[in-house]
């Protein structure tokens, strides 16, 4: 009974690696048909460039930075956009995004690190403290009800600029976005709900040690 008992084990143990290695196989496979660069999000903003610009109101400075907001899956995306002055870059566009306080952090505050960076700060989530909350000196962002939208193809990116007052340790950028996905035939089935709610979460931290420290010398 024992030897039978043994050799269904060993002859299992096979049949389930190989069953897991099939698995991970077509999980690995779904990702790639997904992203394209595959150590990056689906979605990302990549840093541009400082410099001045025209201020969008009179609480903003002349000093500016510029994002470029990528594609970086299979799926085409929509932003939220809105016309930029005359003298801006060319190809820029005003993309919509909200200035959020950062949340108050409950309890211990565990120190860590962004993946294959030294010495940088996880998230602005980190760097939170019990008593921050939204206040008067937060911006507003840009948010409008009245816009435009763009939708944006695989590798496809938009150039937009962030006023230098709108990133501090106290708050980070929600930029909404949606996936373009075609439209169902037919009516709508009234038992199904529900939205999901995109953003890409931007904050002080995620730009490079250099432009931070050129912003806290402003």
């Amino acid at each position: 009974m024992k030897k039978t008992y043994f050799s269904v084990i060993f002859l299992l143990t096979p049949l389930c690696v190989g069953a897991l290695c099939a698995q991970t196989q077509k999980t690995t496979q779904a990702v790639n048909d997904f992203v394209i660069i595959r150590n990056r999000p689906f979605v990302y903003l990549k840093f541009d460039h400082i410099g001045q610009g025209e201020p969008r109101s009179e609480d903003e400075p002349a000093s500016r930075i510029w994002l470029r907001l990528i594609n970086n899956c299979r799926v085409p995306i929509i932003v939220h956009t809105f016309g930029v002055p005359e003298g801006s870059p060319k190809f820029e566009q005003g993309v919509m995004y909200k200035v959020v306080a950062n949340p108050p952090v409950l309890g211990m505050v565990i120190e860590g690190f962004k993946t294959g960076q030294t010495n940088e700060p996880m998230s602005h989530k980190e760097q939170a403290t019990p008593t921050q909350t939204r206040s008067d000196e937060t911006p507003e962002g840009y948010m409008f009800h009245v816009g435009s939208f763009q939708s944006l193809a695989p590798e496809e990116a938009i150039l937009f600029s962030v006023p230098a007052n709108h990133f501090d340790k106290r708050w980070h950028l929600e930029i909404p976005i949606e996936f373009d996905l075609p439209s169902g035939k037919g009516p709508p089935d009234p038992s199904t709900g529900g939205q999901p709610v995109i953003v890409i979460d931007f904050s002080l931290w995620d730009l490079p040690p250099g432009v931070r420290k050129e912003l806290e010398k402003e």
